[in-house]
């Protein structure tokens, strides 16, 4: 309905106030492909621009199952973001944040 009122020339405004919306959230759905109704959200998809390869990923995690951190000489109990952030370091030589080594 938003998409005919919009090509009727309604601002998102008006739109809104006869489908009691929000002026923006109209407009998050003219953002819509009304064919498919699915949002374009931009930015980075999900696993682009990741800094581990897969090879690396599965190595680690390997790791962090079957050892502890004072194997590998971290001075951490149990494993942590911090511990784990260090663990990557030294075994790949590439430092995450630490909310990437969260998620």
């Amino acid at each position: 309905m938003a998409h005919e009122l919009r090509k009727r020339g309604m601002t998102r405004a008006e739109i809104g106030e006869i489908v009691e919306a929000h002026a923006d959230t109209i407009g998050r759905w003219l953002k819509l492909d009304k064919n498919n109704l699915q949002v374009n959200r931009g930015g980075r998809k999900l696993g682009e621009a990741r800094q581990l390869t897969a090879d690396e990923e599965k190595s680690l995690q390997k790791k962090i199952v079957d050892q502890t951190p004072d194997q590998f000489k971290l001075s951490y109990a149990p494993w942590t973001r911090k511990s784990v952030q260090e663990l990557i370091a030294q075994e790949t030589r590439k430092v995450l944040p630490i909310r990437t080594v969260g998620e």
